[in-house]
């Protein structure tokens, strides 16, 4: 009966082997992935950081177009205003001419 236990001791120390083995292996393996990530979330991060900048740039760029746009903007409404007013007042005194054209024609 000593036989017994000790092969099934021995087979016990066996199978523990094996299994140690297969964790070490397992965790090389887990330890290469999690490296892999790590590596590649830091590649990803400065990529979106190169990303970020360039487009913070183009904003900036844009926000200074659309501020000089809205300043022609405002200028052209104005000019308009301007050229509304004339029109207003030319065509007030064609209105006046023509109702005293027959009295200025007499005199």
């Amino acid at each position: 009966q000593k036989e017994g236990v000790s092969q099934l001791m021995a087979m016990l120390v066996e199978d523990l082997n094996k299994e140690m083995a297969q964790s070490e292996v397992k965790e090389r393996d887990s330890q290469k992935e999690y490296e892999s990530f790590v590596k590649d979330s830091a590649a990803k991060r400065e990529l979106d950081a190169r990303s970020l900048t360039v487009k913070e740039g183009a904003k900036a760029g844009l926000e200074v177009e659309l501020q000089k746009s809205v300043q022609a903007k405002k200028a052209k409404v104005q000019e308009v205003a301007a050229m509304t007013d004339i029109l207003k007042t030319l065509h007030e005194e064609c209105d006046w001419l023509l109702a005293n054209h027959d009295a200025r024609k007499e005199a």
